[in-house]
This record gives structure tokens, C-alpha cells and sequence, in this order.
């Protein structure tokens, strides 16, 4: 097969999908992909250990040292293909559809070219990753192994091609055009499973996160191929990077956590995350909606029906976010009064002044919204928290939405039971 066009990804999956392996360890294992066109992927691993590896499935698997990194010339060929393949109109199956068009040649494309592919979607940037220790249990992919030896997209019937397992990472750091811009001390993924190829839970825990917001910003303008600076950026650049050195926001730590969860049979959908910036804020966001199940998406692929059919079919179960103010709001009024002149006082004393006078306006249209902008008021003038919730009795179509939020707006705040509180420090 390897003469084939598709030959080594199609040998390179049968081959995965019929070893069994009771145990292996390995040490200064490196991989080193190139392609003429100056794409390279680089994997090494210092060593590391595998027990109970069968057709697909995995039980156990150790890794320490790991380093990745991608390095690709600036509008590679590949990254061209990439998004003609995405942009292309082209007669597609329904599940093609589902991945929106083009994606099936996307993914011929990967394992025909994966090198330039995967250096390519650096577009041009130079990026590592370095972890220094990663576990994975429990992997299964026997499903996708098969249907890629066959070289064919599975059908939605087949819902259990891929599951990840369990995978905790220690010590990572990521690198850009040779800068660090972040690292996480640890992240644990204590599931990753797929119903089809669409991810079905995905759970995320990272502690000690650092970002460096602004050597990010400035790594990726060096590089864009215009030989920006900070000081020969755009207008735009230079006055977003000002704005985040006077915030104090050039880098940032705290931990964060995240989930999706979702059923393809029915069509429910939890999904949500959190974080907790030192020194900044702590901020949260949950969802819950319902909407087709998978074989309904393919059926709106096949019919090709409109958009109006799906926000029929879909529903708002509630949403809720909250932030609750650490420095924020500190940092945010003296670096108005630094851009405006007056003092940080000033500002805060006088912006919940001018939202209770718009809220008293509103009430007439409807009660809540006054609550609304004097919970806000409340919270810019104590800092605190501020909680937003939609909760309303029964799950309300999108359509429902749409439509009372272009017709009739002030009635949106009843139709989703909505609320604004302010929880005092």
C-alpha cells in the first residue's frame, strides 16, 4: 500500500490496529519529520514505559521529557491548501456536512502530508512545548483505527471510534519564535471521549498557569512576515500592548478548570469554566442547552436546511457567569483616570451614579432591568461579586429568542427568568 496515495496513513493505521504489546519501555527516542518545502516536526522523549497496549487500546503509559515543536516558513504551501480545502464548495455526504465542507480533503491531506501540515498550522511561527512528565490510561481508538485502515469516514452509526482516557501533564512550558509565553505547573484530563468524531466529554483541571500576554503579542508580531515592533506596530498593536502594561496585565497566573459534556443521542449540552487570576479575578460561565442529536444533524445536512430549523430545534436550558473582583476594578479606574485626568475616585464614584440613573429610565419597559443596572452599579462602587443567571421554567427555543429579542426586547429578561445580583466582600 505504501505506493498508494494514501498508503501510509491506511498502513500506518492497520499496522496499529493488529500489535499487542504486553510492555515497552524506551529512552532517547527522537522523531524528526521533514518536507521540501521546510516544514519540520521534531519529538523527542527522554524515556518512558507502555504496558498493555492490544489492537487500539491502551492501558498505561509514562512519559518523561517529552519535547515537541513545529517550525514552519512563513505562508507554506500547505497552510495555503489548508484554506482552500476550507473554503472550497464542494458536493459533500452529510457527515462531510457535519465537519463543515471540505474537512474530509482536510483530513486526506493530513495524513498524506502531515509534517507540512502540522508545522503549517504554526503559519509561520516557530513553537515548542516542553513537558516534563505526562501520564495516559486507558486509551481506545481500535474504532478509528479500522475505519482509517479502510480509508473511509465512519458512518454517525458508529459512535464509539475514539475515547483518550485519562491524561495528566506536569511541568509544561510553551515556546513561540524563542520566547516562553506560558507553562502550567500541572493539568489533569480526567476524560476525553468522543460519541462519533464530535467530542462528547472533555473534563480539564490546570493549577499554576502563567501567561505572558505582552513577550506573546510581541513574539507574534516579530514574526508576521511585516517586521513589527512594539515600535513600528499598528496603531492598534501599540495602544493594545500600552493598555496591558498600564493594567498590570503583561503577565498572568491563577488556575482554571473547564468541562463539555455533551450527548449525541439526545442532543444535551453542559459545557462551562472557570478560572482564578491572582491578584485580578475570579471568573466563571456555565451553559446548558438542547439541541439535535447527531443523527438529527445529519439529517439537517442532508436537506440542507436553513439556519431557522436549527434554532427550532435547539434550546436554552439556563446559563450563569460570575466574576468576583480581586484588583480589577482598581486597576481598571486608575488606568482611567490616568488615560482621562481625574483621580480613580472620581470615576468610580461617578460611572454607578450615571447606571442607576439609565436603570431608573428602564423600569417603565420592565422592573428587572432597573435591578439589573443597580446590581452593577453596586458592584463597580463595593467590588465584591456580580452574578448573572438565566433560569427560566422551562427550556426556551432560540427561535423564541431571536425573535422576542428583535421584536420585543424588554421582554426577554421574563421569557429567560433572567438575573443580576451583586454579593457584597
Amino acid at each position: 500500500r505504501l505506493h498508494e496515495p494514501n498508503g501510509f496513513g491506511q498502513t500506518l493505521a492497520a499496522l496499529a490496529g493488529a500489535v499487542s504489546l504486553h510492555g515497552a519501555a524506551y529512552s532517547n527516542m527522537t522523531l524528526r519529520l521533514n518536507e521540501s518545502g521546510g516544514s519540520e516536526v521534531l519529538i523527542t522523549i527522554a524515556e518512558g514505559f507502555a504496558r498493555g497496549y492490544d489492537r487500539g487500546r491502551m492501558a498505561f503509559e509514562q512519559v518523561d521529557g517529552l519535547y515537541y515543536s513545529t517550525r514552519a516558513p512563513l505562508g507554506g504551501s500547505a497552510l495555503t491548501e489548508v484554506v482552500e480545502q476550507l473554503t472550497q464548495d464542494r458536493r459533500a455526504g452529510p457527515e462531510d456536512k457535519i465537519l463543515q465542507p471540505g474537512v474530509r480533503a482536510l483530513m486526506d491531506n493530513a495524513l498524506k502530508n502531515p509534517i507540512a501540515l502540522i508545522a503549517a498550522r504554526a503559519g509561520g511561527m516557530n513553537t515548542e512545548q516542553h513537558i516534563e512528565s505526562m501520564t495516559i490510561r486507558n486509551v481506545d481508538i481500535a474504532g478509528a483505527l479500522y475505519w482509517l485502515s479502510k480509508w473511509e469516514l465512519p458512518p454517525v452509526t458508529e459512535t464509539e471510534l475514539m475515547d483518550f482516557g485519562s491524561i495528566s501533564m506536569i511541568g509544561e512550558r510553551q515556546i513561540v519564535n524563542g520566547t516562553q509565553v506560558a507553562s502550567t505547573g500541572r493539568i489533569d484530563i480526567p476524560s476525553y471521549d468522543f460519541y462519533w468524531l464530535v467530542p462528547s466529554k472533555i473534563t480539564v483541571n490546570a493549577t499554576d498557569f502563567s501567561v505572558a500576554l505582552v513577550d506573546y503579542m510581541d513574539s507574534l508580531a516579530s514574526e508576521s512576515g511585516l517586521g513589527l515592533t512594539p515600535e513600528t506596530g499598528s496603531l492598534e498593536y501599540q495602544e493594545a500592548r500600552k493598555t496591558l502594561l498600564a493594567l498590570g496585565l503583561d503577565q498572568i497566573s491563577g488556575d482554571y478548570s473547564g468541562g463539555w459534556q455533551w450527548d449525541g443521542a439526545s442532543g444535551a449540552l453542559n459545557t462551562g469554566f472557570s478560572t482564578d487570576v491572582v491578584d485580578l479575578a475570579a471568573m466563571s460561565f456555565g451553559l446548558q442547552m438542547d439541541g439535535p442529536s447527531l443523527v438529527e444533524w445529519q439529517t439537517l445536512a442532508r436537506e440542507d436546511a436553513p439556519v431557522k430549523d436549527l434554532e427550532t430545534l435547539a434550546t436554552l436550558g439556563g446559563f450563569n457567569a460570575s466574576i468576583t473582583d480581586y484588583q480589577l476594578l482598581d486597576r481598571l479606574f486608575a488606568y482611567a483616570a490616568a488615560e482621562n485626568g481625574g483621580t480613580p475616585e472620581d470615576f468610580r464614584l461617578a460611572l454607578p451614579a450615571t447606571l442607576r440613573l439609565i436603570g431608573a429610565e428602564s423600569a417603565e419597559a420592565n422592573p428587572r432591568i432597573a435591578s439589573y443596572f443597580n446590581a452593577v452599579a453596586d458592584f463597580i462602587a463595593q467590588g465584591g461579586s456580580l452574578d448573572v443567571a438565566a433560569s427560566p421554567e422551562a427550556p426556551v427555543p432560540l427561535r423564541a429568542i431571536t425573535t422576542t429579542g428583535e421584536k420585543k426586547p424588554d421582554a426577554l429578561p421574563d421569557l429567560l427568568n433572567l438575573s443580576i445580583t451583586h454579593q457584597p466582600q
